[in-house]
């Protein structure tokens, strides 16, 4: 991986969505800025489930110290940078068990919380040589609202905020979708946040239990919106529970 490509007009700002390809693996991310870095160590509440209030709910890691380095390294690196990139589709499987981002990919599920963050690390570990350096991870909760909070503004076609109704801007139809192929699910040129597939995070519910986001094809975008917050075995796999990853600039 040796260059970072912006994509073609319509992707290339900021306030709409910074696309970028990686010019070796075709791996696509958007740029989530996070211009008020105090806001970020914090979940913030979009909406009035329980789920995004509870205060047992904890938007950190499982505390071993591999995590919490990781974890410090990333926090670091979003006050520095004042942003991340995020996948800009729900993880595939590229045949041979390594994690991509491309369009039109079968969405990785049935997957296992730990094998989740190992093949979202796999992608771009620590110490890969390109420029800016990015270092992929499972994203984190943090993560996951600092996406939100870029896209607060945005509405569904009936007037509310997709954060808190994603109806009509994600694939609730009954049946997966395959990555990027859900023309209505694309906001900030990020596709599938809403519906589709649960993914896995690196928040934790408990010791037991790790944070899934976002509702999955068999949900509704009124109940089961982009912000939505469930949780489960991080031993079990789900045929709706997928990745996505998140890169931090090293």
């Amino acid at each position: 991986m040796d260059l970072w490509l912006q994509t073609l007009a319509g992707e290339m700002s900021k306030e709409d969505g910074l696309v970028v390809i990686d010019s070796t693996l075709g791996n696509e991310f958007v740029w989530v800025p996070v211009d008020n870095t105090s806001d970020f160590i914090k979940v913030g509440n979009f909406n009035t489930f329980a789920a995004l209030t509870d205060p047992s709910y904890v938007s950190y890691n499982s505390g071993s110290s591999t995590e919490t380095a990781e974890y410090n390294a990333m926090t670091t690196s979003v006050t520095q940078y004042k942003g991340f990139y995020i996948a800009r589709y729900e993880a595939a499987n590229d045949g041979s068990g390594k994690a991509i981002s491309k369009n039109n990919q079968t969405v990785w599920t049935n997957i296992y919380w730990p094998t989740a963050k190992t093949k979202a690390n796999e992608m771009y570990p620590v110490g890969t040589t390109s420029i800016g350096n990015p270092v992929s991870t499972l994203i984190y909760g943090e993560e996951w609202d600092a996406t939100l909070r870029y896209m607060k503004d945005i509405s569904n076609t009936t007037g509310e905020k997709y954060i808190i109704n994603s109806t009509g801007m994600g694939n609730y139809s009954g049946g997966e979708a395959q990555a990027g192929q859900t023309a209505v699910a694309k906001v900030k040129n990020i596709y599938d946040l809403a519906g589709n597939a649960y993914e896995w995070t690196m928040e934790i519910f408990s010791t037991d239990y790790h944070v899934v986001r976002g509702g999955d094809f068999n949900s509704s975008g009124i109940a089961y919106p982009a912000s939505f917050r469930d949780y489960d075995h991080p031993g079990f796999y789900y045929s709706s529970v997928g990745v996505r990853p998140a890169l931090y600039i090293k």
